[in-house]
């Protein structure tokens, strides 16, 4: 019977092991392999703004960086919502005073919303399904859910986390950050 049960206890002790490690070492490589797929089609980001930037045609970039600030508050409002949150605020993930710096990035991404309204607002964008368009009815009906979801989730963020700092300037959100 002791038999047993000291094999019993190894045999848990190694798929706890088993568990934690591959937990650890899946979530590393699987944010390696998120970078190294991101990073290629970033550069071509950059590279199209900087020519935007060169030819003084700025309306594709500001399209492009008031999206990455709709992003940022979107996706803070879904990192509510995750399981690993709480571990994240203890700093677990992401390292010890990372959820301070990501309150204050938020904080700043909403103040800035807040002052300077998204482009694309438009919560009936995608309700008009274009006539050569038309097989793909369906899919605009769920697109156009999701950008009224997403937009909600921009908007509350916004009124969340926005202090009475209206607008933050290039100096001010290069001290310290």
């Amino acid at each position: 019977m002791r038999q047993k049960l000291i094999l019993t206890a190894k045999f848990l002790i190694l798929i706890g092991l088993g568990f934690v490690l591959g937990t650890v070492f899946g979530f590393r490589e699987g944010m390696f392999a998120y970078k190294t797929l991101d990073a290629t089609p970033r550069g071509k980001i950059s590279m199209m703004n900087l020519r935007s930037i060169e030819k003084q045609n700025f309306v594709s970039t500001k399209l492009i960086l008031n999206n990455d600030i709709d992003q940022g508050l979107y996706f803070y409002s879904l990192l509510q919502d995750q399981w690993w949150h709480p571990l994240f605020e203890v700093g677990i993930i992401g390292g010890v005073g990372a959820s301070t710096r990501y309150s204050e990035y938020v904080s700043d991404l909403a103040n800035f919303r807040k002052a300077n309204p998204a482009l694309n607002e438009n919560p009936a964008l995608f309700d008009q399904v274009p006539k050569d368009m038309e097989e793909h009815t369906d899919w605009y009906r769920e697109l156009a859910i999701s950008h009224r979801d997403r937009l909600a989730r921009i908007k509350s963020a916004t009124e969340k986390y926005s202090t009475t700092q209206i607008e933050i300037t290039e100096a001010q959100s290069c001290e310290g950050k």
